[in-house]
């Protein structure tokens, strides 16, 4: 691993079919899901933990060349692309951002799709509806998307807001070069001719739909192309035009 960036944003908004796409890039690894940053951080925060701290005394210079040196021994097991893309939504938080800054002294490059939220709701109600579960807000709640969405607003909203590309659905779908130009640009990469219509997911999609009871969470079309999750044919107007207050960008 030479490079490494980051693919997180919003749910609901193209981040899966992106990361299969880069992913046919012979240079880059982009992992379907990642738990590099929970063994980063599990290993970064012990040195700061009261319980543990005696045991670091001393060794305070030792901790961002061992965390390095963590990184690439987690991801020589997995690819030997020299460029990482690590597919994770928490790497948009400001704590995680410091994390890799401290560890890494450079700042993070962050890919981050976005969605109009009023059609993030529509796309989690039309996907819960096909798996006959009522729809609620409260089913929502945490990792599933709130809080992506306070670590992103926060970070846009912060002196980090240059660590991120927010690459917006709707271009995403209708004009999908010319974004995966940008993200080329982006992480300094040369552009690689990607084949839009071959994105097909892998056999570890299955898994992890069965275990969090949701089929068809991974599900996307041959192309890109824009979901018809109408938001009016699942909410009042009222709660449509609160959605979309929420969007911050």
């Amino acid at each position: 691993m030479q490079q490494l960036f980051f693919l997180s944003g919003l749910p609901r908004s193209g981040s899966q079919w992106l990361g299969r796409l880069l992913n046919q890039n012979p240079c880059i690894y982009v992992p379907l899901v990642s738990a590099f940053i929970e063994v980063l951080w599990r290993q970064y925060s012990i040195w700061d933990d009261p319980d543990w701290k005696p045991d670091f005394l001393g060794m305070e210079d030792l901790r961002s060349p061992y965390l390095k040196k963590v990184s690439s021994l987690y991801y020589s097991h997995l690819t030997d692309k020299p460029v990482v893309i690590d597919n994770r939504r928490h790497w948009q938080a400001v704590e995680n951002i410091e994390m890799y800054i401290e560890i890494f002294g450079e700042k993070p490059k962050i890919i981050c799709p976005v969605r109009n939220i009023e059609e993030i709701m529509a796309s989690f109600a039309s996907l819960f509806h096909k798996n006959d579960i009522e729809w609620s807000t409260d089913r929502i709640a945490g990792n599933t998307f709130d809080l992506n969405y306070v670590q992103l607003k926060n970070t846009f909203e912060s002196k980090y807001k240059d660590c991120l590309l927010l690459v917006d659905y709707k271009d995403l779908s209708t004009d999908p070069i010319s974004i995966l130009k940008k993200i080329y640009e982006f992480i300094g990469e040369d552009f690689y001719n990607h084949d839009l219509n071959a994105t097909h997911p892998p056999e570890m999609c299955k898994k992890i739909e069965k275990f969090v009871g949701l089929n068809g969470l991974f599900n996307i079309k041959s192309g890109i192309k824009k979901s018809e999750s109408n938001p009016n044919n699942h909410f009042t107007v009222d709660q449509v035009n609160n959605f979309a207050e929420m969007n911050f960008w």
